[in-house]
């Protein structure tokens, strides 16, 4: 034990304390000699990520050597894997598909908004791109409203947007977006819920098939004029086609898409006409 009267004599005390994973140290002692270096490792429970070191420690390096100058109480912080950036899932591939919840996840400080919605409870992969070429991701099959978007960036709070998108995949529960990757690239993946939505998400990334392109219908416009949005390759040009039998198809113009892949067009020729269809091709 520790002398009064010999400062030689001194045992430093280590005290460590962890939620949803624990802390090994490597010596395991019940006190330790000052000077001595102490090796903390944080280990995640299942389905958790390390964040980072607290108490009087910080930062994320894990293993962690510490050296007892004094007793130290240090504590280590666990999320559910995926919740903030830094914990982001591992995307590998150029076919890939994942499953995941958003239940219990939530929005870190400095986050943007996905989608043009405020969210609340996004989760976050991570995917470097193996090749250069087009990438669609969508959350089809997912079984809520999603919002989807793609980043580049090395910080939650430092990011650029490469693409977004709120459901113009079809359905309520479908966002899809697509942009061209450059190979070596790494894009930060965010899946939010509408509003704070959570529950089950499915998330499908394909690269190296040429886009599709797609619409999205906007609300018709007070003169009665129709609108829609083309999500297609980007600094692309497309034919808009028109319909209202399924039988006789009308080419209504040429569209070119932005450097984000996408452009709307507005119908001048649908004034007075309740319903008609639209098609886009190459």
């Amino acid at each position: 034990g520790t002398n009064p009267n010999d400062a030689t004599s001194f045992r430093a005390r280590l005290f460590t304390a962890a939620a949803n994973g624990m802390i090994s140290r490597s010596l395991d002692a019940a006190n330790y000699l000052l000077g001595s270096q102490v090796r903390l490792t944080a280990i995640p429970a299942s389905g958790y990520a390390f964040i980072a070191w607290s108490g009087q420690a910080s930062g994320r390096e894990n293993p962690l050597v510490v050296t007892m100058d004094g007793h130290k109480t240090i504590g280590a912080s666990f999320k559910l894997a995926g919740d903030d950036f830094v914990t982001a899932l591992p995307l590998n591939g150029s076919i890939v598909t994942a499953s995941a919840s958003n239940v219990g996840m939530s929005k870190e400080p400095g986050e943007p908004n996905h989608g043009g919605n405020p969210g609340g409870k996004s989760i976050w992969w991570r995917w470097t791109a193996p090749g250069s070429g087009p990438v669609t991701v969508t959350t089809a099959g997912s079984s809520f409203n999603t919002l989807l978007a793609i980043y580049t960036g090395p910080t939650v709070s430092n990011l650029t947007q490469i693409a977004s998108d709120n459901n113009s995949g079809g359905t309520s529960n479908r966002s899809i977006v697509q942009f061209t990757a450059t190979a070596g690239t790494t894009y930060n993946i965010a899946v939010d819920g509408y509003d704070g939505a959570s529950s089950r998400i499915l998330l499908s990334l394909t690269q190296g098939t040429r886009f599709r392109p797609q619409l999205r219908s906007l609300p018709r416009l007070g003169d009665g004029r129709m609108q829609f949005v083309v999500t297609g390759q980007p600094s692309h040009t497309y034919i808009v086609e028109g319909t209202e039998n399924f039988v006789t198809w009308a080419v209504l113009g040429q569209v070119a898409t932005g450097a984000d892949g996408t452009v709307v067009f507005v119908d001048s020729t649908a004034v007075g006409l309740a319903t008609r269809f639209y098609r886009v091709r190459e």
